[in-house]
């Protein structure tokens, strides 16, 4: 138990995992093998499903699936799987030891007799070992997704963990499975189509049929924000904090942070995020968030070098990072440190048109017109 002061000065207490019990699983989407292509939408949802389920039930699991993780999302696409389904098992394995996950899922979606039938594999992503093989006939989507997750955590071998005891997914995510396909439904609409007004659609429906659908209501302030309707996502970031029990650990803290960014409150918002890196060490978002945040600040370069620096601690392959760290230095005005981190991205991705142009900008920037040029 850790104690914490929060942004309003009271003292909040968390549980905080040990890093010695707690395990970082990766959870990819599955593939539908199964005849009725109207399943393919819970090739999505189910992972997402398990993902909130996870998170939401012990602190001793920080789980991600591609819809969380702008990493795992953009490195399938860039090697040619558009919406994260079909790559192969030695591919999962590398996108996840990047992650410095400890264990990953995979899995089918098919039928037997015609009920459909999930399997999943869960495997030792150090040693490529399946620790585990769950499969579920599916009686309801909700209560299969429940047992799946109990089954997860026991073959995780959770010390400490009360697997006789599972909040249900109705209590802790959405009472509507019809919902839950139009919250996963918009998510795939957005990022795979662009779709922003009919991403805002989807999930404007996914409340009506759930007015407590946190994870719907932080899916929309988001879109809401890209799509420059500010003040529409900050009504929308209250309207979800206002279920916040039916977030993860990740979303409350997210959406906190944001409601405050939203009103211009940064030193609020700084906190919160602060305060998430404290509860949750191993979470590379937490890091992620709070040196993006710290950089727009502008003030704590050293405090932003080291959020970044501890993402690539965590995740080794998210090398987007190094050009975080040439801002970072670009801001404080080291020129040469900041060339040096672009260089480094551009060992990882050597045809980023946009980094080229960065580092040319630095070089110009520096009096180096010959290495612009170039």
């Amino acid at each position: 138990i850790r104690e914490l002061v929060d942004e309003t000065g009271q003292v909040r207490s968390f549980e905080v995992a040990q890093e010695q019990y707690h395990r970082r699983l990766t959870v990819f989407f599955i593939a539908n093998q199964a005849s009725d292509s109207e399943l393919d939408w819970l090739s999505f949802a189910v992972p997402v499903m398990l993902a909130h389920d996870l998170n939401h039930e012990t602190p001793l699991v920080t789980e991600t699936t591609p819809q969380e993780s702008k990493y795992l999302k953009s490195e399938l696409q860039r090697r040619g799987f558009a919406e994260g389904q079909g790559a192969p098992r030695a591919l999962l394995l590398e996108l996840a030891r990047d992650r410095r996950s400890d264990a990953m899922l995979s899995g089918t979606l098919s039928e037997r007799d015609g009920a459909p039938v999930v399997t999943l594999s869960l495997i030792d992503v150090q040693n490529g070992q399946v620790l585990a093989t769950l499969e579920e006939t599916v009686d309801d989507w909700m209560t299969t997704t429940d047992r799946l997750s109990l089954g997860i955590q026991a073959a995780l071998d959770l010390e400490d963990a009360d697997l006789g005891e599972n909040d249900p997914l109705t209590d802790n995510l959405s009472g509507s499975l019809s919902a839950v396909r139009q919250y996963v439904d918009a998510w795939r609409r957005v990022q795979f189509e662009n779709d922003y007004a009919g991403g805002v659609a989807l999930l404007q429906q996914a409340i009506t049929e759930d007015p407590s659908f946190a994870e719907a209501y932080k899916l929309l302030a988001q879109v809401q924000f890209l799509s420059g309707a500010s003040q529409d996502a900050l009504l929308t970031v209250q309207q979800a904090n206002a279920h916040d029990y039916r977030l993860s650990q990740q979303s409350r803290f997210e959406m906190r942070a944001m409601a405050y960014q939203m009103q211009g409150k940064n030193e609020e918002a700084l906190r919160v995020l602060e305060m998430w890196a404290e509860v949750e060490p191993q979470n590379p978002a937490a890091f992620d968030n709070l040196g993006r945040v710290l950089m727009v600040q502008g003030t704590r370069h050293d405090d932003a070098h080291q959020a970044f620096e501890r993402l690539l601690e965590l995740n080794p392959g998210a090398h987007d990072t190094y050009l975080k760290l040439s801002q970072v230095e670009r801001i404080r005005g080291d020129l040469k440190a900041a060339a040096a981190y672009a260089r480094r991205f551009l060992e990882y991705r050597p045809d980023d048109p946009d980094a080229h142009l960065a580092l040319a900008s630095l070089s110009f920037a520096d009096g180096a017109f010959d290495a612009a040029r170039d």
